[in-house]
């Protein structure tokens, strides 16, 4: 049996991909006051909000997620320098330079854009961020961009790989159910990709590279990242798919885990 964590798993090379650096946006221009500004919007967000109003900490986290983080990331999506933006986002989150409160409103705040959703990029059932500045497709296009930035960033990034696969298990947007539905959420994700990969346009090909680094660290095979680049992370989820079969698909959830 492959061993799953559900939870999160231990690297077993701690691998990082090639380089070191994450890809800068160089069109837009936006400076760092600015950008730390934007961060404090998010970080902050519902603040004001007291949470002694509601009987459920759920409800709470509700109010702020669906309201004043949600506006937030919305306008930084329509800003021109969203790319600048999100890239700082990733940063602060990527080096734990925030707290786990800041985290949890940047993941979930619109997680139609950070998360990753069954169904695709264009399943406009789960698509939830709205603007009345962008058009759908422009929208779109900004949203693949920042999970572009996503990939680069996971792909590079062993220690914030495993803090965002702790985020997607603990969400239940991509694995539903917990561990007693592993194997069913696993070959549903491993179809969707699969199928997405075959019709994805260039910029869809982000969305689906997201599962694919998801999927690796999922069944600790890390090691196939050593040195890919981006944009080859569909030949990588080849690979992984033929090893997977040959041993039959046997995923389990680590019992320590859960």
């Amino acid at each position: 049996m492959i061993a799953i964590s559900l939870v999160g798993c231990t690297n077993a090379t701690g691998t990082q991909g090639a380089g070191s650096q994450i890809t800068r946006p160089t069109s837009a221009s936006i400076s760092s006051p600015n950008l730390q500004r934007w961060w404090r919007h998010i970080s902050t967000a519902g603040h004001g909000i007291d949470p002694a109003k509601y009987k459920l900490r759920t409800d709470y986290w509700s109010a702020v997620l669906y309201g004043p983080a949600y506006k937030v990331t919305t306008r930084a999506l329509e800003s021109p320098h969203y790319r600048q933006i999100f890239q700082y986002w990733l940063d602060r989150f990527c080096n734990a330079k925030s707290k786990p409160k800041a985290d949890f409103r940047l993941l979930f705040s619109a997680p139609d854009l950070l998360m990753p959703l069954r169904g695709g990029p264009t399943n406009n059932a789960r698509v939830k961020i709205n603007s009345k500045q962008l058009p759908p497709s422009e929208l779109t296009r900004r949203r693949l961009a920042v999970c572009r930035q996503e990939v680069v960033l996971l792909l590079h990034h062993p220690q914030c790989l495993r803090r965002y696969y702790h985020a997607v298990v603990w969400s239940g947007l991509l694995f539903p159910g917990g561990s007693a539905n592993v194997g069913l959420a696993l070959g549903r994700t491993i179809d969707e990709t699969q199928h997405g990969f075959k019709r994805a346009t260039k910029d869809e090909y982000w969305w689906w590279a997201r599962n694919v680094i998801i999927l690796l660290y999922a069944t600790n095979r890390v090691d196939m990242l050593n040195g890919v680049e981006p944009n080859h992370l569909k030949m990588v989820f080849g690979k992984w798919v033929r090893w997977a079969k040959a041993h039959n698909y046997l995923f389990r959830a680590e019992q320590s885990t859960y």
